[in-house]
């Protein structure tokens, strides 16, 4: 050890303190000592048995190597150009294989410290998919495009069960509702990633907004995935997830607000929703009333092709547009006495 140390063979004398003696502290008092190159090169090489070990101290190395906090930066500046000349967060995401909460914890402690990094948009997304996952897992669908050889999770097998998954229903409860409130906290993380990356100056987000729209679908995120289509007014999309939840409240209620024409919505939205009910097959007599209200408001729809699409629904009587059909009856009785006296 003592001659691989003073050989400057930095791989081999890693080796014997991790693997053969187990001394992460003195590894790890050791990188730090090195030039940042060769300080990264060895984190690539032994970053997994670190994080597995000192998870912390190994994120707070990271940190150093990524920012402009070490000792060989002697800064000009901390704009984008030096930046771009430091490690980026995205090539150390392999050793964090078999820990996405630490990996989790290294990306959001770096975009609190560096703001509009170069590799900002693989960093979102990452950490989109760390959020959004139902499981916290390693984020193999962003990162497949990077190059990363998801074939090791196979290789090293999954990560060691605890004791506490075998001892009884109680913990396992326990465990349930830890689960659930984590899965909560990563979404409305996740959900105000998607709004803050996507400010109204920019036309296009900071992340890949397909592989966003995937990630909510895969994992019912309802909120994520409403939010996405409405910032890419595809009110369309929005108004069919509510059908698909049978949510006639929200459905109307969205209407409401995307389906003003004066306010540069869809009213088109509404004829969608009359189609919709028309074809519903049970007593939405309530609902159909108040989208009438706006179809009429807004002569969307002749009362005819009203009638039409009305009539499939074998559940609604005529009580239901009879106040309407009677209004507009009385429209072209009196566009019929104006037409007659010019």
């Amino acid at each position: 050890m003592y001659v691989a140390k003073k050989a400057g063979r930095h791989e081999l004398y890693l080796k014997i303190l991790l693997e053969d003696l187990g001394r992460y502290d003195e590894a790890l008092q050791y990188i730090s000592s090195l030039e940042p190159s060769q300080a990264g090169v060895t984190v690539k090489e032994y970053g997994k048995i670190l994080i597995e070990h000192k998870s912390v101290e190994t994120i707070e190395i990271l940190m150093r190597l990524c920012t402009e906090d070490g000792d060989s930066a002697k800064r000009e500046s901390s704009s984008g150009a030096y930046l771009s000349m430091l490690p980026s967060p995205v090539d150390f995401l392999n050793i964090f294989m078999h820990h996405p909460q630490s990996l989790m914890d290294f990306l959001e402690k770096y975009t609190d410290q560096i703001k509009d990094p170069p590799a900002q948009i693989e960093i979102n997304n990452t950490l989109l998919e760390l959020y959004l996952s139902n499981d916290l897992n390693f984020p193999s669908i962003s990162q497949a495009s990077n190059g990363i050889d998801l074939s090791l999770r196979a290789k090293s097998g999954a990560p060691r069960k605890s004791k506490a998954e075998s001892n009884g229903k109680l913990i396992a409860n326990h465990k349930d509702t830890n689960k659930e409130k984590d899965s909560t906290e990563r979404r409305e993380k996740g959900l105000c990633l998607l709004k803050s990356a996507w400010p109204s100056d920019l036309e296009n987000p900071l992340y890949d907004v397909d592989l966003a729209i995937i990630l909510c679908e895969m994992n019912g995120f309802k909120k994520g995935l409403l939010y996405l289509y409405e910032k890419m007014k595809l009110y369309k999309e929005v108004i069919a997830c509510y059908m698909q939840a049978h949510d006639h409240e929200g459905l109307i209620a969205c209407c409401k607000r995307l389906g003003d024409s004066g306010k540069g919505g869809d009213p088109s939205l509404w004829a969608d929703l009359l189609k919709y009910f028309g074809e519903l097959g049970e007593d939405c007599s309530k609902e159909v009333k108040e989208v009438l209200t706006y179809i009429e408001r807004d002569d969307i729809l002749p009362p005819i092709i009203v009638l039409q699409t009305l009539s499939r629904n074998p559940c609604l009587t005529l009580s239901v547009i009879k106040d309407y059909i009677a209004r507009k009856l009385e429209q072209e009785s009196k566009l019929i006495e104006e037409d007659r006296r010019n």
